[in-house]
């Protein structure tokens, strides 16, 4: 799948899962707002997916790039569009990230 439609699918999973999440749950019928809550934690899966794969992080001190696992861009603390506070291996320490289209 594109990135571009990869984007938007994840985009339209999330807001339609929270829609009809609130009206089951409004309506009284749990199961199937259940339902829809686990198509929102599929999206929110999808989109740190896409994000994954869209972007490699450039160190703000020494312009080294780095290209993140899944699970370290779970973890990376977001400070910012498009900037993560992650370990650099060549400065030895935590320091800014700016993410970068790939």
């Amino acid at each position: 799948m594109p990135k571009k439609t990869y984007f938007a699918f994840s985009i339209s999973l999330l807001i339609l899962s929270v829609i009809f999440s609130l009206y089951f749950a409004l309506t009284g019928l749990l199961l199937y707002s259940g339902l829809f809550l686990l198509g929102l934690v599929v999206g929110t899966v999808l989109l740190i997916h896409w994000s994954t794969i869209s972007y490699k992080w450039e160190c703000s001190k020494c312009k080294d790039t780095i290209k993140l696992s899944f699970i370290e861009n779970v973890k990376g603390v977001n400070i910012g569009m498009n900037k993560k506070n992650l370990y650099c291996n060549t400065c030895n320490k935590k320091v800014p990230f700016n993410g970068i289209k790939k």
